[in-house]
């Protein structure tokens, strides 16, 4: 990757503090922690008023992990997107929404199909080394579990809203503008790192796996991806993007290999977000993104 230089026009004013980094790094736990509990109280109450058992018609206990208890959690996601949209704005200030420059939009569709399609082979030869080279099972996104056990109208509409609207600005807001902006130094990587490793952890601790070594993946993933930059002579802005990609990788540990290829769009969100100096062209990326995967996922259960 080229020696990047950082370009002080493209971060919100706040960015020019000299907050030192492991202040930033709290504070980035801080928001992160906050924007999880709002999600987990949404929940509750969703849970509380049944929601989740009226939209599927079924009488499933949400408590036995079946897709009703999945749907309770994406709308509770739903439900505290506002709320965590606010504690951000409150928390840095409204410049931190800053959205950029579209640019050409003929070439950020080419460079989609181009990244959209790599990361597709990336993924098939991910699942292809791991179900071959070390017999572990793909492990299914949530998503994917709620759409193939339940195809009500009410329930794929949700899908769509939290895949392609509340995940992709919440992700594109997270992990690259506050990542950038708190912990863009140069010894911000080391933080994002840990949080990396401290995701897949995490992960691992409640992964369905059979064996250590398939629940430990996500974790070797991520000291390999730091193996690599510790390695090469990388400017401030390429730690950042390689380390910011790495923990935006790491927390979707849950459904491995799925942490591969999406390091790799990490990397070109982050490329994208400082291109055109704003969150715009990666929210609509992410949200194009993640449509296919919707799209792809209703196909192949109308297929069967």
């Amino acid at each position: 990757m080229p020696d990047l230089e950082s370009k002080d026009d493209q971060l919100p004013p706040k960015s020019k503090t000299d907050l030192p980094e492991w202040g930033g790094l709290a504070q980035f736990v801080t928001v992160y922690l906050s924007l999880q509990f709002l999600v987990a109280i949404a929940s509750l109450m969703v849970g509380g008023l049944g929601i989740g058992l009226i939209a599927t018609g079924t009488d499933e206990s949400l408590e036995g992990g079946g897709s009703n208890r999945i749907l309770v959690g994406i709308i509770g996601q739903i439900v505290a997107f506002l709320p965590g949209v606010v504690i951000i704005g409150v928390w840095t200030g409204s410049s931190v929404f800053g959205l950029g420059k579209l640019g050409n939009p003929l070439r950020l569709m080419f460079e989609f199909v181009i990244v959209a399609l790599g990361c597709h082979l990336i993924h098939q030869g991910a699942l292809w080394i791991n179900q071959n080279g070390f017999g572990f099972l793909p492990q299914a996104h949530p998503f994917t579990k709620l759409g193939q056990e339940n195809q009500s109208i009410w329930v794929w509409t949700t899908l769509v809203i939290a895949a392609c609207f509340v995940a992709p600005v919440n992700e594109e807001i997270l992990f690259r503008r506050l990542t950038k902006l708190w912990l863009g130094g140069p010894n911000g990587f080391r933080f994002l790192f840990f949080l990396a490793g401290s995701s897949a952890v995490l992960a691992a601790t409640h992964s369905l796996a059979s064996n250590f070594m398939e629940r430990a993946a996500p974790f070797v993933w991520v000291i390999l991806l730091y193996g690599i930059m510790a390695m090469g002579r990388w400017s401030p802005e390429a730690k950042w993007m390689i380390a910011s990609a790495a923990l935006f990788s790491a927390i979707h540990s849950f459904a491995w290999p799925t942490p591969v290829p999406l390091f790799i769009f990490g990397l070109y969100q982050s490329l994208l977000m400082r291109r055109t100096g704003g969150l715009l062209a990666p929210f609509l990326f992410h949200s194009w993104f993640n449509l296919i995967g919707v799209v792809g996922l209703w196909w192949e259960i109308s297929a069967k």
